[in-house]
């Protein structure tokens, strides 16, 4: 008898037998399983690199922020000193305008990390002075040192030595500035440069009185100080 397609149809299908069932049921079951190991593999994968990213980063912010090797807070350390310098040189040529014959200058103490204001005259008037222009200044805290010098015979002595300067200079003079520190005008002499000659120009020529001497330092150019 001729079958029909459906029965043909309906024969081939019963013909599989469990076997290839089995095998299609737990091929599809283990392509699940892969699938699902692919996904975590790529989330742990995504993971790592997050990690990895975050930690480089971070290592990359903190040698750019300097906080190893401590070029950051060296950094910070040079500011502050450039900006207290600047504050005490402030100060100074703020005074210096109305010719104070008490003030003796003010300058910065890099060791104790202090402005310091000189006073030839150390009165309470005098202090509660200098520090109304250190608060102009934006300095809140100024200590105070005795010194024989003002600031006004500090700043004529350095004017005289500048009239002769060039004169100075042949002789050995390599430069020459006013130290508020040591309340003193210095010179610093060049090492091959004859010092008696120096003594005895300043002493015809320059100073004026015998208050003078006091007023000038000479040294060798070794001890210029670094800015």
């Amino acid at each position: 008898m001729n079958k029909s397609k459906k029965d043909k149809l309906s024969e081939a299908i019963g013909d599989l037998s469990d076997d290839l069932i089995c095998e299609a049921e737990e091929y599809n079951s283990n392509s699940k399983i892969h699938m699902n190991i692919l996904r975590y593999g790529i989330v742990a994968a995504c993971a790592v690199i997050a990690v990895l990213l975050i930690s480089v980063g971070g290592s990359w912010l903190i040698k750019n922020d300097g906080s190893d090797g401590n070029s950051g807070s060296e950094k910070m350390s040079s500011i502050n000193i450039g900006k207290k310098r600047q504050q005490a040189a402030q100060i100074t040529n703020l005074m210096a305008k109305n010719d104070y014959t008490w003030f003796g200058g003010c300058t910065y103490d890099e060791k104790n990390d202090e402005i310091k204001c000189g006073l030839v005259e150390n009165t309470e008037e005098n202090r509660a002075t200098s520090l109304e222009y250190a608060h102009i200044c934006d300095v809140k805290h100024m200590t105070f040192f005795p010194c024989e010098n003002s600031y006004m015979e500090l700043k004529a002595m350095y004017l005289k030595i500048a009239d002769n300067e060039k004169a100075l200079h042949s002789m050995g003079i390599e430069s020459y500035k006013i130290s508020i520190a040591q309340n003193s005008v210095e010179l610093y002499l060049e090492p091959d440069a004859d010092k008696e000659k120096v003594d005895k120009y300043l002493f015809n020529v320059v100073y004026v009185d015998d208050g003078d001497v006091i007023i000038v330092t000479i040294l060798g150019t070794n001890d210029i100080p670094e800015e």
